[in-house]
C-alpha cells in the first residue's frame, strides 16, 4: 500500500536482515531493521525486525541483508533510531557503536506528487440546454432559463451567448440566479440534452422566451454580467458574431445552485432591443442528488 495517500509506492519492502554477532556476553537485545530509499529519498516500508541476543555492552554485531532492485541507498535502524544510511551495492554493516544515531522519521512524502484536478463534474449527469437563432422580443430581459428540480441539485458548469444584428449593438448580458421563477411571457420548452446518452433525462427544465416574462423575484443575484459585441447581419447571412462565456468551472464547489423548482439560472439582456436579429445561447449544468 502507499507509504503516503496520493504517492505512490516506493521500494519493495526489504527481507528482515541477518545478525552475526561477533561478541556476546551481558544479556541485553538488540534490534535491527533495514529500510531501502529510491533516487527521490523515499523510504521503503521497514523490514521486519531481526534481534541481536546477549551483547556486551558495546555491541558487536554484523547486519547484513538482500539487495532490493532499485534501491539508491540503505537505512540501518537500530532499536528504533537510525544508525546509518549507506549507498547501494553495499549489503552489510557492522555495528560497534555504544548506541545508535539520530531519531529515525521515514522520508515517505518528499518529493510530494501533484495531480491534476478531477473533473468540474466529478461523474456526475451533465447536460445542455441550447437555443440557436432565438427572435427575441424588444427590450428583451430573460430570454433562456433554466429551472431547477423538485428532486436533484443542479450546478451550472457554464453558459454561453452569441448574436447577430442588423444595426450595431454592444451590450451587456446579465446571468442572474433567481429565488422565485418568472411567471407568464410567451415561452418554448426546450428539452436538456445529456452528454452521455446512458445518462437518465434531466430533471431541471428550461425555456426561452419570445415575449418578456414577468420576474417575480426583486432579489435577483447578478451572478456576472459580460459586454457582447452582435455583429452586423441578416440571421441568415453566416456571419459570424463575438461570444461570450460565463464559466464556473474553476469554483465547482460553488458554483451557481438551484434547490428545488422556484429557483432559476437566467441568461438577461437588460432591457435590450436586438434589431433585425437572433440569439445564440446554452447553459450546461450537471445533477447530483
Amino acid at each position: 500500500m502507499p507509504l503516503t495517500p496520493g504517492i505512490a509506492d516506493v521500494l519493495q519492502t526489504p527481507a528482515a536482515p541477518t545478525i552475526a554477532q561477533n561478541a556476546t556476553g551481558a544479556a541485553a537485545t538488540i534490534n535491527y531493521s533495514v529500510v531501502a530509499v529510491n533516487a527521490l529519498g523515499q523510504d521503503s516500508i521497514s523490514s521486519a525486525v531481526t534481534p541481536a541476543f546477549n551483547n556486551n555492552a558495546t555491541a558487536d554485531n554484523t547486519v547484513s541483508w538482500v539487495a532490493v532492485p532499485g534501491a539508491f541507498w540503505y537505512r540501518v535502524i537500530k532499536n528504533g533510531a537510525l544508525l546509518v544510511t549507506i549507498g547501494a551495492g553495499v549489503t552489510s554493516y557492522r555495528d560497534n557503536a555504544g548506541s545508535a544515531g539520530s531519531t529515525y522519521i521515514p522520508s515517505t512524502s518528499n518529493p510530494p506528487v501533484y495531480y491534476p484536478a478531477p473533473p468540474v463534474d466529478g461523474g456526475k449527469p451533465t447536460y445542455v440546454a441550447a437555443v440557436t437563432g432565438l427572435v427575441v422580443v424588444a427590450s428583451a430581459t430573460d430570454f433562456l432559463v433554466l429551472t431547477g428540480s423538485a428532486s436533484k441539485t443542479i450546478k451550472v458548469v457554464r453558459a454561453g451567448v452569441s448574436g447577430l444584428a442588423t444595426a450595431i449593438l454592444n451590450t451587456t448580458v446579465r446571468a442572474l440566479v433567481r429565488t422565485t421563477a418568472d411567471s407568464g411571457g410567451t415561452s418554448s420548452a426546450i428539452t436538456p440534452v445529456p452528454y452521455d446518452q446512458n445518462d437518465p433525462a434531466a430533471t431541471a427544465t428550461a425555456a426561452s422566451y419570445t415575449a418578456n416574462p414577468t420576474i417575480n423575484d426583486g432579489t435577483n443575484r447578478i451572478v456576472s454580467s459580460q459586454k457582447l459585441l452582435f455583429n452586423l447581419g441578416a440571421p441568415t447571412a453566416g456571419s459570424e458574431s463575438s461570444r461570450l462565456l460565463f464559466d464556473y468551472g474553476s469554483r465547482p464547489s460553488k458554483a451557481p445552485v438551484l434547490r428545488g423548482v422556484a429557483q432559476q439560472y437566467a441568461l438577461n439582456l437588460n432591457g435590450v432591443t436586438v434589431t433585425g436579429g437572433s440569439v445564440d445561447a446554452f447553459i450546461e449544468f450537471t445533477e447530483e442528488a
